[in-house]
């Protein structure tokens, strides 16, 4: 049986970290150790943690969850990684069933399980990667974080031999963690519910824009990164997909009218591979379309919003279901 290291990057998680390190300790496939590293709280989390028989490790200065998540990694003993955020919580089945995947997969790097949002969220977020046998997921991971954080289990070495997290990157580093990841390494998942992914206004995904930009951010340095390597054919299509999920990007926020996030991601072009410029354009005519001739689209007489929209813009968009 592979050992198993629980990693646990805190920051200001007081309220919430009795029931993190209490949910790590009662699994029914006990971990071989707790690693906490506290990325200098000033809330009572060290108290809270100093309660528990976990190794409690502190950085000598504020410097962000990559850095924080870095050390638990450097510091873990165990084969593998069992990543848990400090206000998150897992099921007692959790370890069992996750690092049980890598277990009975050898050829995998990685194993997630399905999340509980709880808090201010409901409802269920399962791995977008499918069940079954281990897959290569590059290319959907590239698109999109291939599953949630505190469901993941990943081979200590595996991680290490990518570099961790980029530290660069206070949001968004586990998009670009795994992103990287998966170009080296198969996933594999389970749909079961296996933990608890908590939504409060203090965390980091409440402030979503940062965020978002080092998706496009991560997706670039990769690019640039192989291209380094000659790898001609990957890069190429690395290329094409970036201009691709930018258009699906700009077009379903133009859907949902969400008007400022189009602005926010035609500010995204220059780290688009030669970003198409009548795409840009397309959209930059509807970013600052009035809000009276949206709602003259949206709720009016469809003829007159029409006319209004192709006055405006010179040409009508396709019309919303």
């Amino acid at each position: 049986m592979l050992s198993v290291s629980a990693v646990i990057p805190c920051y200001n998680a007081g309220p919430f970290l009795a029931q993190t390190i209490e949910s790590v300790l009662a699994q029914s496939r006990p971990v071989s150790e707790v690693v906490l590293v506290d990325d200098c709280s000033t809330d009572d989390s060290a108290a809270v943690a100093r309660r528990y028989p976990i190794r409690y490790l502190r950085t000598p200065v504020n410097s962000g969850n990559a850095v924080a998540r870095n050390t638990c990694l450097r510091e873990a003993r165990g084969e593998l990684v069992a990543w848990l955020d400090a206000d998150d919580y897992w099921e007692p089945h959790h370890v069992a069933t996750v690092a049980g995947l890598l277990e009975g997969f050898p050829e995998a790097g990685a194993a997630f399980g399905a999340v509980r949002l709880v808090g201010a969220a409901r409802g269920v977020a399962t791995p977008r990667i499918p069940t079954g046998p281990p897959v290569n997921f590059f290319w959907e991971s590239f698109w999109r974080t291939p599953g949630p954080q505190m469901a993941a289990v990943a081979r200590r070495d595996a991680m290490l031999a990518i570099g961790g997290y980029d530290e660069r990157m206070r949001s968004g580093n586990d998009f670009d963690v795994w992103m990287r990841f998966s170009l080296r390494y198969k996933l594999v998942s389970t749909h079961e519910i296996t933990s608890n992914y908590r939504w409060h206004p203090g965390q980091l995904s409440s402030r979503p824009e940062q965020q978002y930009r080092n998706t496009y951010l991560a997706r670039r340095q990769l690019r640039d990164t192989v291209a380094a390597e000659g790898d001609r054919a990957l890069t190429e299509e690395m290329e094409r997909r970036m201009r691709w999920i930018w258009e699906q990007d700009l077009e379903l926020c133009w859907q949902n009218r969400e008007v400022s996030a189009v602005r926010y991601l035609l500010r995204f072009a220059d780290l688009v591979p030669e970003a198409p410029d009548p795409v840009r354009r397309h959209y930059a005519r509807r970013a600052w379309i009035p809000r009276f001739a949206l709602r003259a689209w949206d709720l009016g007489p469809r003829s007159l919003g029409r006319k209004v929209l192709e006055r405006v813009t010179g040409r009508a968009p396709t019309p919303t279901s």
